[in-house]
């Protein structure tokens, strides 16, 4: 509906109403939709090609999901919204362009996905370090077959029930791999799969033991969780100053490399419609971004821009808004909305004034529970206000309950507010679970000084990060999508749809931004 109330409105401005703003006529050689990393990173690279290049952004910042906010409480304290580490040693071509660019790393002291061996679980009503999962005191009812490290358990699974052992190179014949009743692996999404060859309580451990939903979830391909490689235990650093510094520094060196360059804050792309002449007319809506929240105005001003090439540095819900008439072809158009899955994420942050949770006995700035909270992670102490940061609160997929009393908390929000200061609803949901996971009496917990909570959900993000769905040969779905119609000079740099790395890391958008420059022959 929004699509064909867009379609008529454009239509309406095109027979000469005053629906423009302004009217470029001047064409962009290259139009980059989108200041995110994948963006940013475009731009970065095509710095150099002497060609008139502009950056088309829908807030007023640059980063998109690389977003690291500072309390004015704890200026010191980088508290990261969105990406906060990466494995240098694992993530190759991020790790070069990061030093590329001269910014430096410093060790993620937090750690990664995986845990280690001190950290402190809290798994149905139970307090114990990683290193004693697997063993006699794990709170699931196992088989003693079953009783064994998550991570070695399931290797087994895979091993067991499947045919992966008979390749030679797994990672690259993932997609010929099946389960022993005959059935396609990547046809089977990861609970399925967890379910049939373990059982509720093996798939309940596992899921558990993640911490993410989505990893384990019915809508991600079981493929996603094929172990291909030996297991490691890799390098985790985050950038200095916080994840943001990359696509900034990246947006600052194409903004210097060129006069032609150019960046526009504040628009929203809504349609792509081609011209006799072969270019392509970009219409936008303006934004105003307040306080840090980007709405889209209310007024039907239309901005309209001019370009040869077009690369769509967006993602999968601003896509499938997008009124450009070869997203709705349908074999595009199910690509676009069923090959991957929209991974929704929350993070709350509380300032105390003093580290609270800190205990002799429990000794861990890392606790991964079962509870609403999922991953609790202390940040620190600020050396210049000594206020202390908890981010009490880091989960996927289930944010709807946090998102409720967020909302509630902040009744005048707009419909894409992502970000919201917690209100005492919500602080008093996270004590309610803070004060069990650190087994210290709610009355002993201090009132935070200040707060934020976020939400990878609404437009134009639609998730924080992307998996694939069962039945789709990835590959295949990343060559049709980078560009979607032969006939024009138009692309998609989404990490969502590369085949590659999963897309849930930074190191996927620069990735597919190089597939993209790669068809473009740039």
């Amino acid at each position: 509906m929004q699509a064909l109330t867009l379609t008529a409105l454009i239509l309406v401005c095109l027979g000469g109403c005053s629906c423009y703003g302004t009217y470029y006529e001047n064409c962009d050689d290259v139009a980059i939709v989108g200041g995110g990393i994948a963006g940013s990173y475009a731009a970065w690279r095509l710095r150099h090609t002497n060609q008139r290049i502009t950056i088309y952004e829908y807030s007023n910042r640059i980063g998109g999901r690389l977003n690291t906010y500072h309390f004015p409480t704890a200026p010191d304290i980088n508290v990261e919204l969105g990406a906060m580490r990466f494995y240098p040693e694992v993530h190759k071509l991020l790790n070069k362009t990061i030093c590329d660019v001269g910014l430096e790393q410093e060790v993620f002291e937090l750690g990664g996905l995986a845990k280690s061996p001190n950290t402190l679980m809290y798994l149905r009503g139970n307090h114990l370090r990683f290193e004693e999962i697997g063993g006699t005191r794990t709170p699931y009812g196992l088989r003693p077959s079953q009783l064994k490290p998550p991570d070695q358990l399931k290797r087994e699974l895979f091993n067991k029930y499947t045919n992966v052992q008979y390749f030679n190179d797994p990672a690259s014949q993932k997609f010929n791999v099946k389960t022993v009743d005959g059935v396609y692996l990547n046809d089977q999404s990861v609970k399925a799969f967890y379910l049939k060859y373990g059982g509720q309580e093996v798939y309940n451990y596992l899921n558990d033991l993640n911490g993410f939903n989505s990893m384990q979830g019915s809508d991600t391909s079981a493929t996603v969780a094929l172990p291909t490689t030996p297991p490691i235990k890799p390098i985790v650093n985050t950038i200095t100053g916080g994840m943001n510094q990359l696509p900034e520094r990246l947006v600052d060196m194409f903004l210097q490399a060129c006069k032609k360059h150019s960046l526009h804050l504040n628009k929203n792309l809504i349609a792509i419609k081609k011209r006799f002449d072969g270019k392509y007319d970009l219409f936008f809506q303006g934004t105003d971004t307040i306080n840090g929240q980007t709405n889209i105005r209310k007024d039907k001003n239309l901005i309209r821009h001019c370009a040869k090439k077009v690369i769509l540095g967006i993602n999968r819900l601003g896509l499938k808004q997008l009124d450009w008439d070869v997203l709705y072809q349908a074999h595009i158009r199910k690509l676009l909305t069923d090959a991957t899955e929209d991974i929704n994420k929350s993070k709350l942050f509380l300032v105390y004034d003093y580290p609270w949770w800190r205990r002799k006995d429990l000794n861990t700035n890392y606790i991964a529970s079962d509870t609403p909270l999922r991953h609790t992670y202390d940040f620190g102490t600020s050396k210049y206000t000594h206020k202390s940061v908890l981010n009490a609160m880091y989960l996927d997929e289930d944010v709807d309950v946090w998102l409720e009393l967020a909302r509630r908390d902040n009744r005048n929000a707009g419909v894409n507010d992502y970000t919201f200061k917690p209100g005492n609803e919500t602080i008093c949901f996270a004590h309610k679970y803070l004060s069990e996971i650190y087994q210290i009496p709610l009355k002993h917990i201090p009132y935070p000084v200040d707060g934020i909570i976020v939400f990878w959900k609404n437009y134009p993000w639609g998730g924080d990060w992307n998996f694939w769905k069962p039945g789709y040969i990835w590959n295949e779905v990343e060559k049709q999508m980078i560009q979607p119609s032969k006939n024009d000079e138009i692309y998609i740099a989404n990490n969502a749809f590369n085949s590659g790395t999963i897309p849930i890391w930074s190191q996927a958008a620069l990735e597919i931004v190089e597939c993209v420059l790669k068809q473009m022959k740039m």
